[in-house]
């Protein structure tokens, strides 16, 4: 019987949460930060997924062979972190602009402020939204990276 190896990565806040282990849309098990598993398999094709609530990876195809071990890790895309840092840059300036358009410094550039401001909002929502399907990693990798990590 051929069997997975796989490890998670992952050092997110939500680093406790446990992700769900699909393979050929089947959920198969749980696997937590920091944590490897094993699982047997039949030879043959497969695909693997993680999911968390509604975000999950994309699918990975595999052609596993008889008494084959391959080695994956889970990882966090870490792109959802580019997208808050830019929500809360907005929002600073969204929240400075205010201010300053009180004191009516920057009457005349409120408006293309404001647009600005909840497109950023927009971009960052992004991850949980439309990139839900990108918010974690699973890739295959070598034995020997599978050891030492």
């Amino acid at each position: 019987m051929s069997s997975i190896k796989i490890i998670r990565i992952d050092k997110a806040p939500k680093g406790k949460k446990k992700y769900d282990i699909y393979i050929d849309n089947n959920k198969i098990d749980l696997i937590s930060e920091g944590e490897k598993k094993e699982i047997k398999l039949t030879s043959g094709r497969h695909s693997i997924y993680t999911k968390f609530r509604w975000v999950r990876s994309q699918d990975f195809s595999f052609e596993i062979k008889d008494s084959e071990t391959k080695f994956f890790i889970i990882k966090p895309s870490y792109f959802e972190k580019k997208y808050i840092i830019i929500g809360i840059i907005m929002i600073a300036i969204l929240k400075i602009s205010i201010g300053l358009f009180k004191k009516e410094v920057i009457r005349p550039y409120f408006i293309p402020i404001i647009l600005y401001s909840i497109v950023a909002f927009i971009i960052m929502l992004y991850p949980v939204s439309f990139g839900h399907k990108n918010y974690m990693i699973i890739d295959e990798i070598l034995e020997e990276e599978y050891i030492i990590k």
